[in-house]
């Protein structure tokens, strides 16, 4: 235990005030990861796939009982053992909480009392940005203790920084991505009824219909037909974001940009407001609208309300570049890693080597599979 801070392992949240008065003190980025969001996602994805519950919280305070720290997390079966993992909804990605100015102490606080924990063989945290202060400070406080990390790179993020007008914004695009947009709304115009309607900065009522809507969409997708990640359609995605847009507050951070074409809705863009960052956390089409262009016509609307909003400086559109972000101005930003971290001693040493081993091997087939929560290419051994 360090000296003059106290760590608990709960299956309670600590109250919504400290935990947003920790919040506060983050990178603007992480903004998002929110105690509701957090709860949300127990509830409606534990147990599920290779997690098990109960959702817990390691938290650290300070000698005054002020909070320090939060990690929360739950039980995910990895590499053939039960793995103590950072919970959160995948996208944009995951965050403890865990602000820089924590200081060192709280840092060393975490990692003694998962040390202290006989049960936690492995820890992994992740999706995280590489960015992430916190994380470096929990890093180092666990390679202290002895135990040996694994990073595994999911690949780098690309976010556009936005100019100061929306005329500048336009004129930096490609003539052929301006002239076919708006080719594409006026065909779209011509041919039926077009809507194009945003949620944003609200709670209550309206999101029932909004979450509906993105679950129609991708349920007739491509997506759907051949087995991607949905991230609105199901009982659990419908249940996740149905507890968290209308009642906890989080609704005021998120925006979505619906399209319906002839009364049906066919596409949308769904970002959440962070600070001065708008994540793009997904967007889809119905296979019905392929080749309209659907959704270069709703990133237009996207990018000026960002412009135009005088907040908003930077869009982030996730992971990878298959040609399109970069047509939006996009360029590379941080990487997303997954974190995993072996316990002092033999045993641990032991399960390190076996990852490394099972990765090498595995890791085409992963990248043919559904990945969204297994572990990536290694970054190094031991960083």
């Amino acid at each position: 235990m360090v000296l003059g801070l106290t760590t608990e392992f709960c299956t309670t949240a600590p109250r919504d005030d400290e935990w947003q008065a920790l919040a506060s003190a983050m990178t603007p980025s992480c903004r998002f990861a929110t105690a509701a969001w957090i709860d949300a996602w127990g509830k409606s994805f534990l147990p599920y796939q290779n997690w098990l519950p109960p959702l817990q919280y390691l938290t650290v305070r300070a000698g005054d009982g002020q909070l320090r720290a939060v990690f929360p997390f739950a039980t995910q079966k990895q590499i053939g053992i039960s793995v103590a993992s950072l919970g959160g909804f995948y996208w944009p990605f995951r965050s403890p909480i865990l602000p820089e100015n924590s200081g060192a102490e709280a840092f060393e606080a975490l990692a003694g009392a998962f040390t202290r924990s006989s049960t936690t063989l492995a820890l992994r945290y992740g999706p995280v940005p590489e960015t992430h202060p916190g994380i470096a400070g929990l890093n180092l406080a666990l390679e202290n203790q002895g135990w040996l990390l694994h990073g595994f790179r999911l690949g780098k993020t690309f976010a556009v920084s936005l100019p100061d007008t929306w005329q500048q914004f336009e004129s930096s695009l490609g003539k052929s991505l301006r002239t076919n947009t708006r080719y594409y709304e006026r065909k779209m115009r011509r041919e039926g009824d077009l809507e194009i309607r945003c949620t944003k900065n609200s709670g209550g009522p309206c999101w029932a219909e909004t979450i509906r809507d993105l679950g129609v969409i991708e349920r007739n997708s491509w997506q759907w037909r051949e087995g991607g990640k949905l991230r609105f359609f199901g009982e659990r995605n419908q249940a996740f974001w149905s507890r968290l847009l209308p009642e906890s507050g989080l609704g005021k951070l998120a925006s979505v940009w619906l399209m319906y074409f002839k009364g049906e809705p066919v596409s949308f863009c769904f970002c959440l407001d962070c600070g001065d960052i708008r994540h793009i956390v997904a967007n889809n089409y119905a296979e019905r609208v392929h080749g309209y262009g659907t959704g270069s016509i709703l990133y237009s609307y996207v990018f000026r309300d960002a412009v135009e909003s005088g907040t908003i400086h930077s869009v982030n559109i996730g992971l990878g570049d298959s040609g399109y972000k970069s047509r939006w101005g996009a360029k590379p930003s941080f990487d997303l890693v997954d974190w995993i971290a072996f316990r002092p001693g033999a045993f641990g040493r032991l399960l390190g080597l076996a990852n490394m081993i099972r990765r090498n091997f595995w890791w085409r087939d992963m990248q043919s599979s559904d990945s969204s929560d297994r572990l990536g290419p290694p970054v190094s051994n031991n960083a």
